[in-house]
């Protein structure tokens, strides 16, 4: 955690993930509705039958509505008998296989008025996260890393289920950065549908390999990323 609030955009995201787990604080009834029509195994905060189950409490350390945790090995009791995991979503280079890109130090970002910083370190193997210059720490494990940053530039539309609320549209196409091992990957993410996973090409047509590892994507606005020499 903490855990927030459903989007409806939630359900085009997560859709390549074969029916998961998906733990929310819950949403408006346009986002409950179209959450409990999904899909998605609904581990909502709102469901008395679910809150003890998954483990969901309160913590006194934090204020709310950023006060919300549950306990992921007690949501894994709850998938359904029969459930796999995912299929595999992006295509890996095999060890000790180099990237081919631009050397970059990383790349600054703004989203929707939040600047966000990922740098890579070279002792690491990893690019470390940053908001507005300062460190993104998570409590238990330090600052937010990953071997992967995937920039999609995407468009945002109003929510079906709130016009206030905005929907990264993530089926289509669009430009698309690859950040892995020290190098930028310029090229496009495509994706057919929701049940399908986002697919990288570089600028010759090729599948984009990334390290193997974790990979963070960031759902940028058009023109609102600079990659950093």
């Amino acid at each position: 955690g903490p855990i927030r609030s459903g989007r409806t955009q939630d359900i085009l995201l997560l859709g390549s993930l074969n029916q998961p787990l998906f733990m929310w604080s819950g949403g408006n009834g346009n986002v409950t509705r179209a959450i409990e029509g999904s899909d998605f195994v609904n581990l909502s905060a709102q469901r008395s039958s679910v809150y003890g189950p998954a483990g969901f409490f309160r913590s006194n350390e934090r204020r709310n509505p950023h006060d919300l945790y549950a306990s992921t090995t007690a949501a894994w009791t709850l998938a359904p008998e029969g459930a796999g995991p995912p299929p595999q979503q992006f295509l890996y280079r095999p060890a000790g296989v180099l990237p081919v890109g631009e050397a970059t130090a990383g790349v600054d970002l703004v989203m929707d008025g939040l600047p966000v910083e990922w740098r890579f370190d070279t002792g690491l193997r990893a690019y470390m996260r940053s908001n507005g210059g300062v460190p993104h720490n998570d409590q238990l494990s330090g600052q937010v890393s990953t071997e992967n940053v995937i920039i999609m530039f995407v468009d945002y539309q109003p929510s079906p289920a709130d016009a206030r609320s905005p929907e990264a549209q993530t089926i289509g196409a669009g430009e698309a950065w690859v950040f892995t091992d020290g190098v930028l990957i310029r090229g496009t993410w495509s994706r057919n549908d929701r049940l399908s996973a986002v697919v990288l090409h570089d600028e010759a047509g090729a599948t984009i390999p990334l390290t193997p590892g974790r990979a963070f994507i960031e759902l940028a606005r058009v023109a609102t990323a600079n990659a950093i020499a």
